[in-house]
């Protein structure tokens, strides 16, 4: 199998079938973590925001850090409620949503 075969693989299959974190990446895997911030907001976790935002992903791995905020503006107080979950555009707005509904 090739590396362009393992890739697109690695992508249709992260948080498809069940939550993928970053902390479940193998260290020999470099991961750049520093890229800008961005928010996005999803009110009560809903399922069709949730894919939303998945659908406007491109072909690439991203990091979400789900929070709570009472008013839903990235400056106010929050409260964080997972590790970072790692996604892309193949991922399951089901299993998210179902993740983040049930923990």
């Amino acid at each position: 199998m090739n590396t362009n075969n393992i890739y697109v693989d690695l992508l249709k299959s992260t948080s498809n079938t069940k939550i993928t974190f970053l902390s479940d990446v193998k260290t020999d895997i470099k991961i750049d973590k520093r890229g800008k911030f961005n928010y996005f907001y999803i009110p009560f976790s809903e399922a069709r925001g949730i894919a939303e935002f998945i659908s406007k992903l491109d072909n690439n791995f991203y990091t979400v850090i789900p929070f709570l905020s009472v008013n839903g503006r990235n400056d106010d107080p929050h409260l964080i409620l997972s590790r970072q979950i790692l996604i892309t555009r193949d991922s399951s707005a089901k299993v998210i949503h179902d993740y983040l509904n049930l923990n």
